[in-house]
């Protein structure tokens, strides 16, 4: 069993993390956590991490990245785990995309802040695509995108705000925060991929 679990600060997702390792007996396997016990034990790993945190830094994405696939490979993690705190990134975000053999694409905001080539657009002034699973991760569903990816076959969207109108066109809809959902989805398909 693998475990995602969603809500804003304070919402109770550490006290059913909790209950959920003791009624399952999986580990939850929490990037911020496995920085600090590598800064405290010490190791060569964890002054790297130590000379980027003291900057104000945040640890590359490729060592974040590596980190979390070295511990997913810990026999307890076999059987089922619970992720948190990945990914953080455009490159994290990739990272995901490639595990799907997919594309990573925007909506014109993200493109206009230059975090993504235009080119990646999807939108009326973007591209139009029309893939059998379209992931729509923060996008609020403004007609403006929509018309370049109602198309899909299969809609998945992920925000926080529960009223957000992509809702009412997705196959399948997850009111959380992307920066907690991503890090198991990504590992899930980079396993289910081989």
């Amino acid at each position: 069993m693998n475990l995602i679990l969603f809500g804003a600060p304070g919402a109770g997702k550490g006290t059913q993390r909790g209950s959920l390792i003791d009624t399952y007996q999986i580990p939850a396997i929490a990037t911020g956590d496995m920085l600090r016990a590598q800064r405290r034990a010490g190791t060569a790993l964890g002054d790297q991490v130590k000379s980027y945190m003291d900057r104000g830094e945040l640890v590359p994405d490729a060592l974040m990245i590596d980190m979390i696939k070295e511990r997913l490979q810990e026999p307890d993690a076999r059987t089922g785990f619970i992720l948190d705190g990945f990914p953080r990134t455009v490159a994290q975000a990739e990272a995901l995309a490639k595990a799907m053999g997919a594309e990573l694409a925007a909506s014109r905001p993200i493109c206009d802040e230059g975090w993504l080539p235009m080119e990646r657009q999807i939108g009326s002034s973007g591209q139009t695509v029309a893939p059998k699973l379209y992931l729509a991760l923060g996008i609020s569903g403004a007609i403006q995108h929509v018309v370049g990816m109602k198309g899909a076959r299969t809609i998945v969207a992920v925000n926080k705000d529960q009223n957000a109108p992509i809702f009412e066109i997705a196959d399948y809809g997850i009111v959380a925060d992307i920066f907690e959902i991503m890090p198991a989805l990504t590992e899930e398909l980079q396993k289910a991929r081989g």
